[in-house]
């Protein structure tokens, strides 16, 4: 499956409005400028996001993850290299977050801002097209990205793969956003692109 240029820059824009309001409450919870990159949205087949995976760090990252469903199901997933989670976190709480004690505060700090962003992200989409979206409760864990996105990836579908990135430049902190749908539910998302901007057209 191929997506067009009109429904990519559909993607786009309302990724841009989701990640401008988690700029926002993130701007307001550090104090400093948050910057947006714009985000990449490919179709991938499993092989290929397989083989992308195998090219990539594997390093440790902590991944805050939430999956959502109806009228399309998938997973989306904020993901931080360790040294910039631990920078985040201090810059929150005003402690150092690599004290054993701190443990839950790392945690439950790093699972608001991942509810902040990714609610964010998803909310905007669903608000866009006009749909309700349920959410599960975001999780927080320390792992790599295979994990993240092929547990629960069946190995004959294909994922859209929307990688957004946000940064704290005075604090060398970075972050991915990853989004995965199945292709099924994909093709509701892209219909439901279709309903709302009569202009976004399938090539």
């Amino acid at each position: 499956m191929v997506l067009s240029e009109a429904q990519i820059d559909a993607l786009h824009e309302m990724i841009n409005i989701g990640m401008g309001h988690a700029a926002g409450v993130l701007n307001e919870m550090t104090k400093a400028y948050v910057q947006l990159d714009l985000p990449q949205v490919r179709v991938l087949a499993v092989p290929d996001l397989r083989a992308r995976l195998a090219q990539m760090d594997h390093q440790t990252l902590s991944a805050i993850q939430m999956g959502f469903a109806a009228p399309f199901s998938g997973n989306a997933a904020l993901v931080f290299p360790p040294e910039s989670a631990a920078k985040l976190v201090m810059i929150l709480v005003g402690e150092d977050p690599s004290m054993p004690d701190l443990d839950e505060i790392r945690t439950e700090t790093l699972s608001e801002v991942g509810n902040i962003v990714l609610n964010s992200v998803m909310g905007a989409i669903g608000n866009e097209l006009e749909l309700l979206i349920d959410y599960s409760i975001p999780t927080y864990g320390e792992t790599n990205l295979a994990p993240i996105l092929l547990d629960e990836t069946k190995d004959d579908s294909q994922v859209v793969w929307i990688n957004a990135r946000f940064m704290v430049k005075e604090h060398k902190i970075s972050g991915d956003i990853v989004l995965i749908l199945q292709v099924e539910t994909m093709e509701n998302l892209l219909a439901a692109i279709a309903r709302q901007l009569p202009a976004v057209q399938e090539t």
